[in-house]
């Protein structure tokens, strides 16, 4: 699974000197003050900004004052550097509150509904890094592709050359607005809705989940999973299921 742990850090005051870790970590600060320096660079933070450290990044933090914050350690975050967002909405922080309470509870399919709450935290983080750098064009065939996730015969670089704009050109403008061609977004996004079918539909086939995540090859389809999550499909749906039946 993505996420490793997560947790609250309440404390009388902060103060963490300089260390790194080996996964990403995403702090919410709800601290009235906190000093906060991450490969050299220095923040003041206070209650709603979010950060976002990668591996190996040196960070410290310190505050004189009550301190607390919410945190959640994770093998990846799709970020090749430090993120500093403020959460103007509560969104975040929302989302993150979910993901304290589901992982107390520990229900069937825990792990799985946090995965994609985590995901919906980074696309969030996303979103307010780039607001107002997002083009319009970009944003639509995004919403294009989602909505063809299933569709076997979407031609991802037939629709681009239908958009009117250079191909090269439009790649270039997608990936730095998504971080990824539209070809690779799409891929993500199948490779995403085949995790959710393999373990909440433990009957289905693997080329029936290939299908109807877009992919008229299972063989191709079992490849590109393997490739993208470390893990067959069907590795994958017994990894999930036996880590489950553990804890119940």
């Amino acid at each position: 699974m993505e996420v490793l742990h997560s947790g609250i850090t309440p404390c009388e005051k902060a103060n963490f000197p300089d260390h790194v870790h080996r996964f990403y970590e995403i702090i919410y600060s709800q601290s009235e003050f906190v000093h906060f320096t991450v490969d050299g660079k220095s923040y003041d933070l206070t209650p709603g900004f979010v950060t976002v450290i990668p591996p190996g990044c040196v960070h410290s933090q310190y505050s004189d004052c009550p301190f607390i914050d919410i945190n959640i350690n994770a093998m990846t975050a799709d970020f090749h550097s430090p993120v500093v967002v403020f959460d103007e909405d509560g969104e975040i922080l929302e989302i993150m509150k979910l993901i304290l309470r589901i992982s107390k509870k520990m229900e069937i399919h825990y792990q799985l509904t946090i995965e994609y709450l985590y995901q919906t935290i980074i696309l969030i983080i996303k979103r307010l890094q780039d607001r107002g750098r997002i083009k319009m064009f970009t944003n639509d065939f995004r919403n294009l592709l989602v909505g063809n996730i299933s569709n076997e015969a979407f031609d991802v670089e037939g629709e681009i050359l239908k958009t009117g704009y250079n191909a090269n050109y439009f790649r270039r403008a997608f990936r730095k607005d998504f971080g990824q061609t539209p070809l690779e977004y799409m891929t993500y996004l199948r490779i995403t809705n085949a995790k959710q079918l393999l373990v909440l539909d433990t009957f289905r086939s693997v080329s029936s989940v290939a299908s109807q995540c877009g992919f008229s090859d299972s063989l191709y389809f079992s490849t590109c999973f393997k490739k993208h999550v470390g893990r067959s499909p069907l590795q994958y749906r017994k990894y999930i299921l036996s880590h489950i039946k553990r804890i119940h």
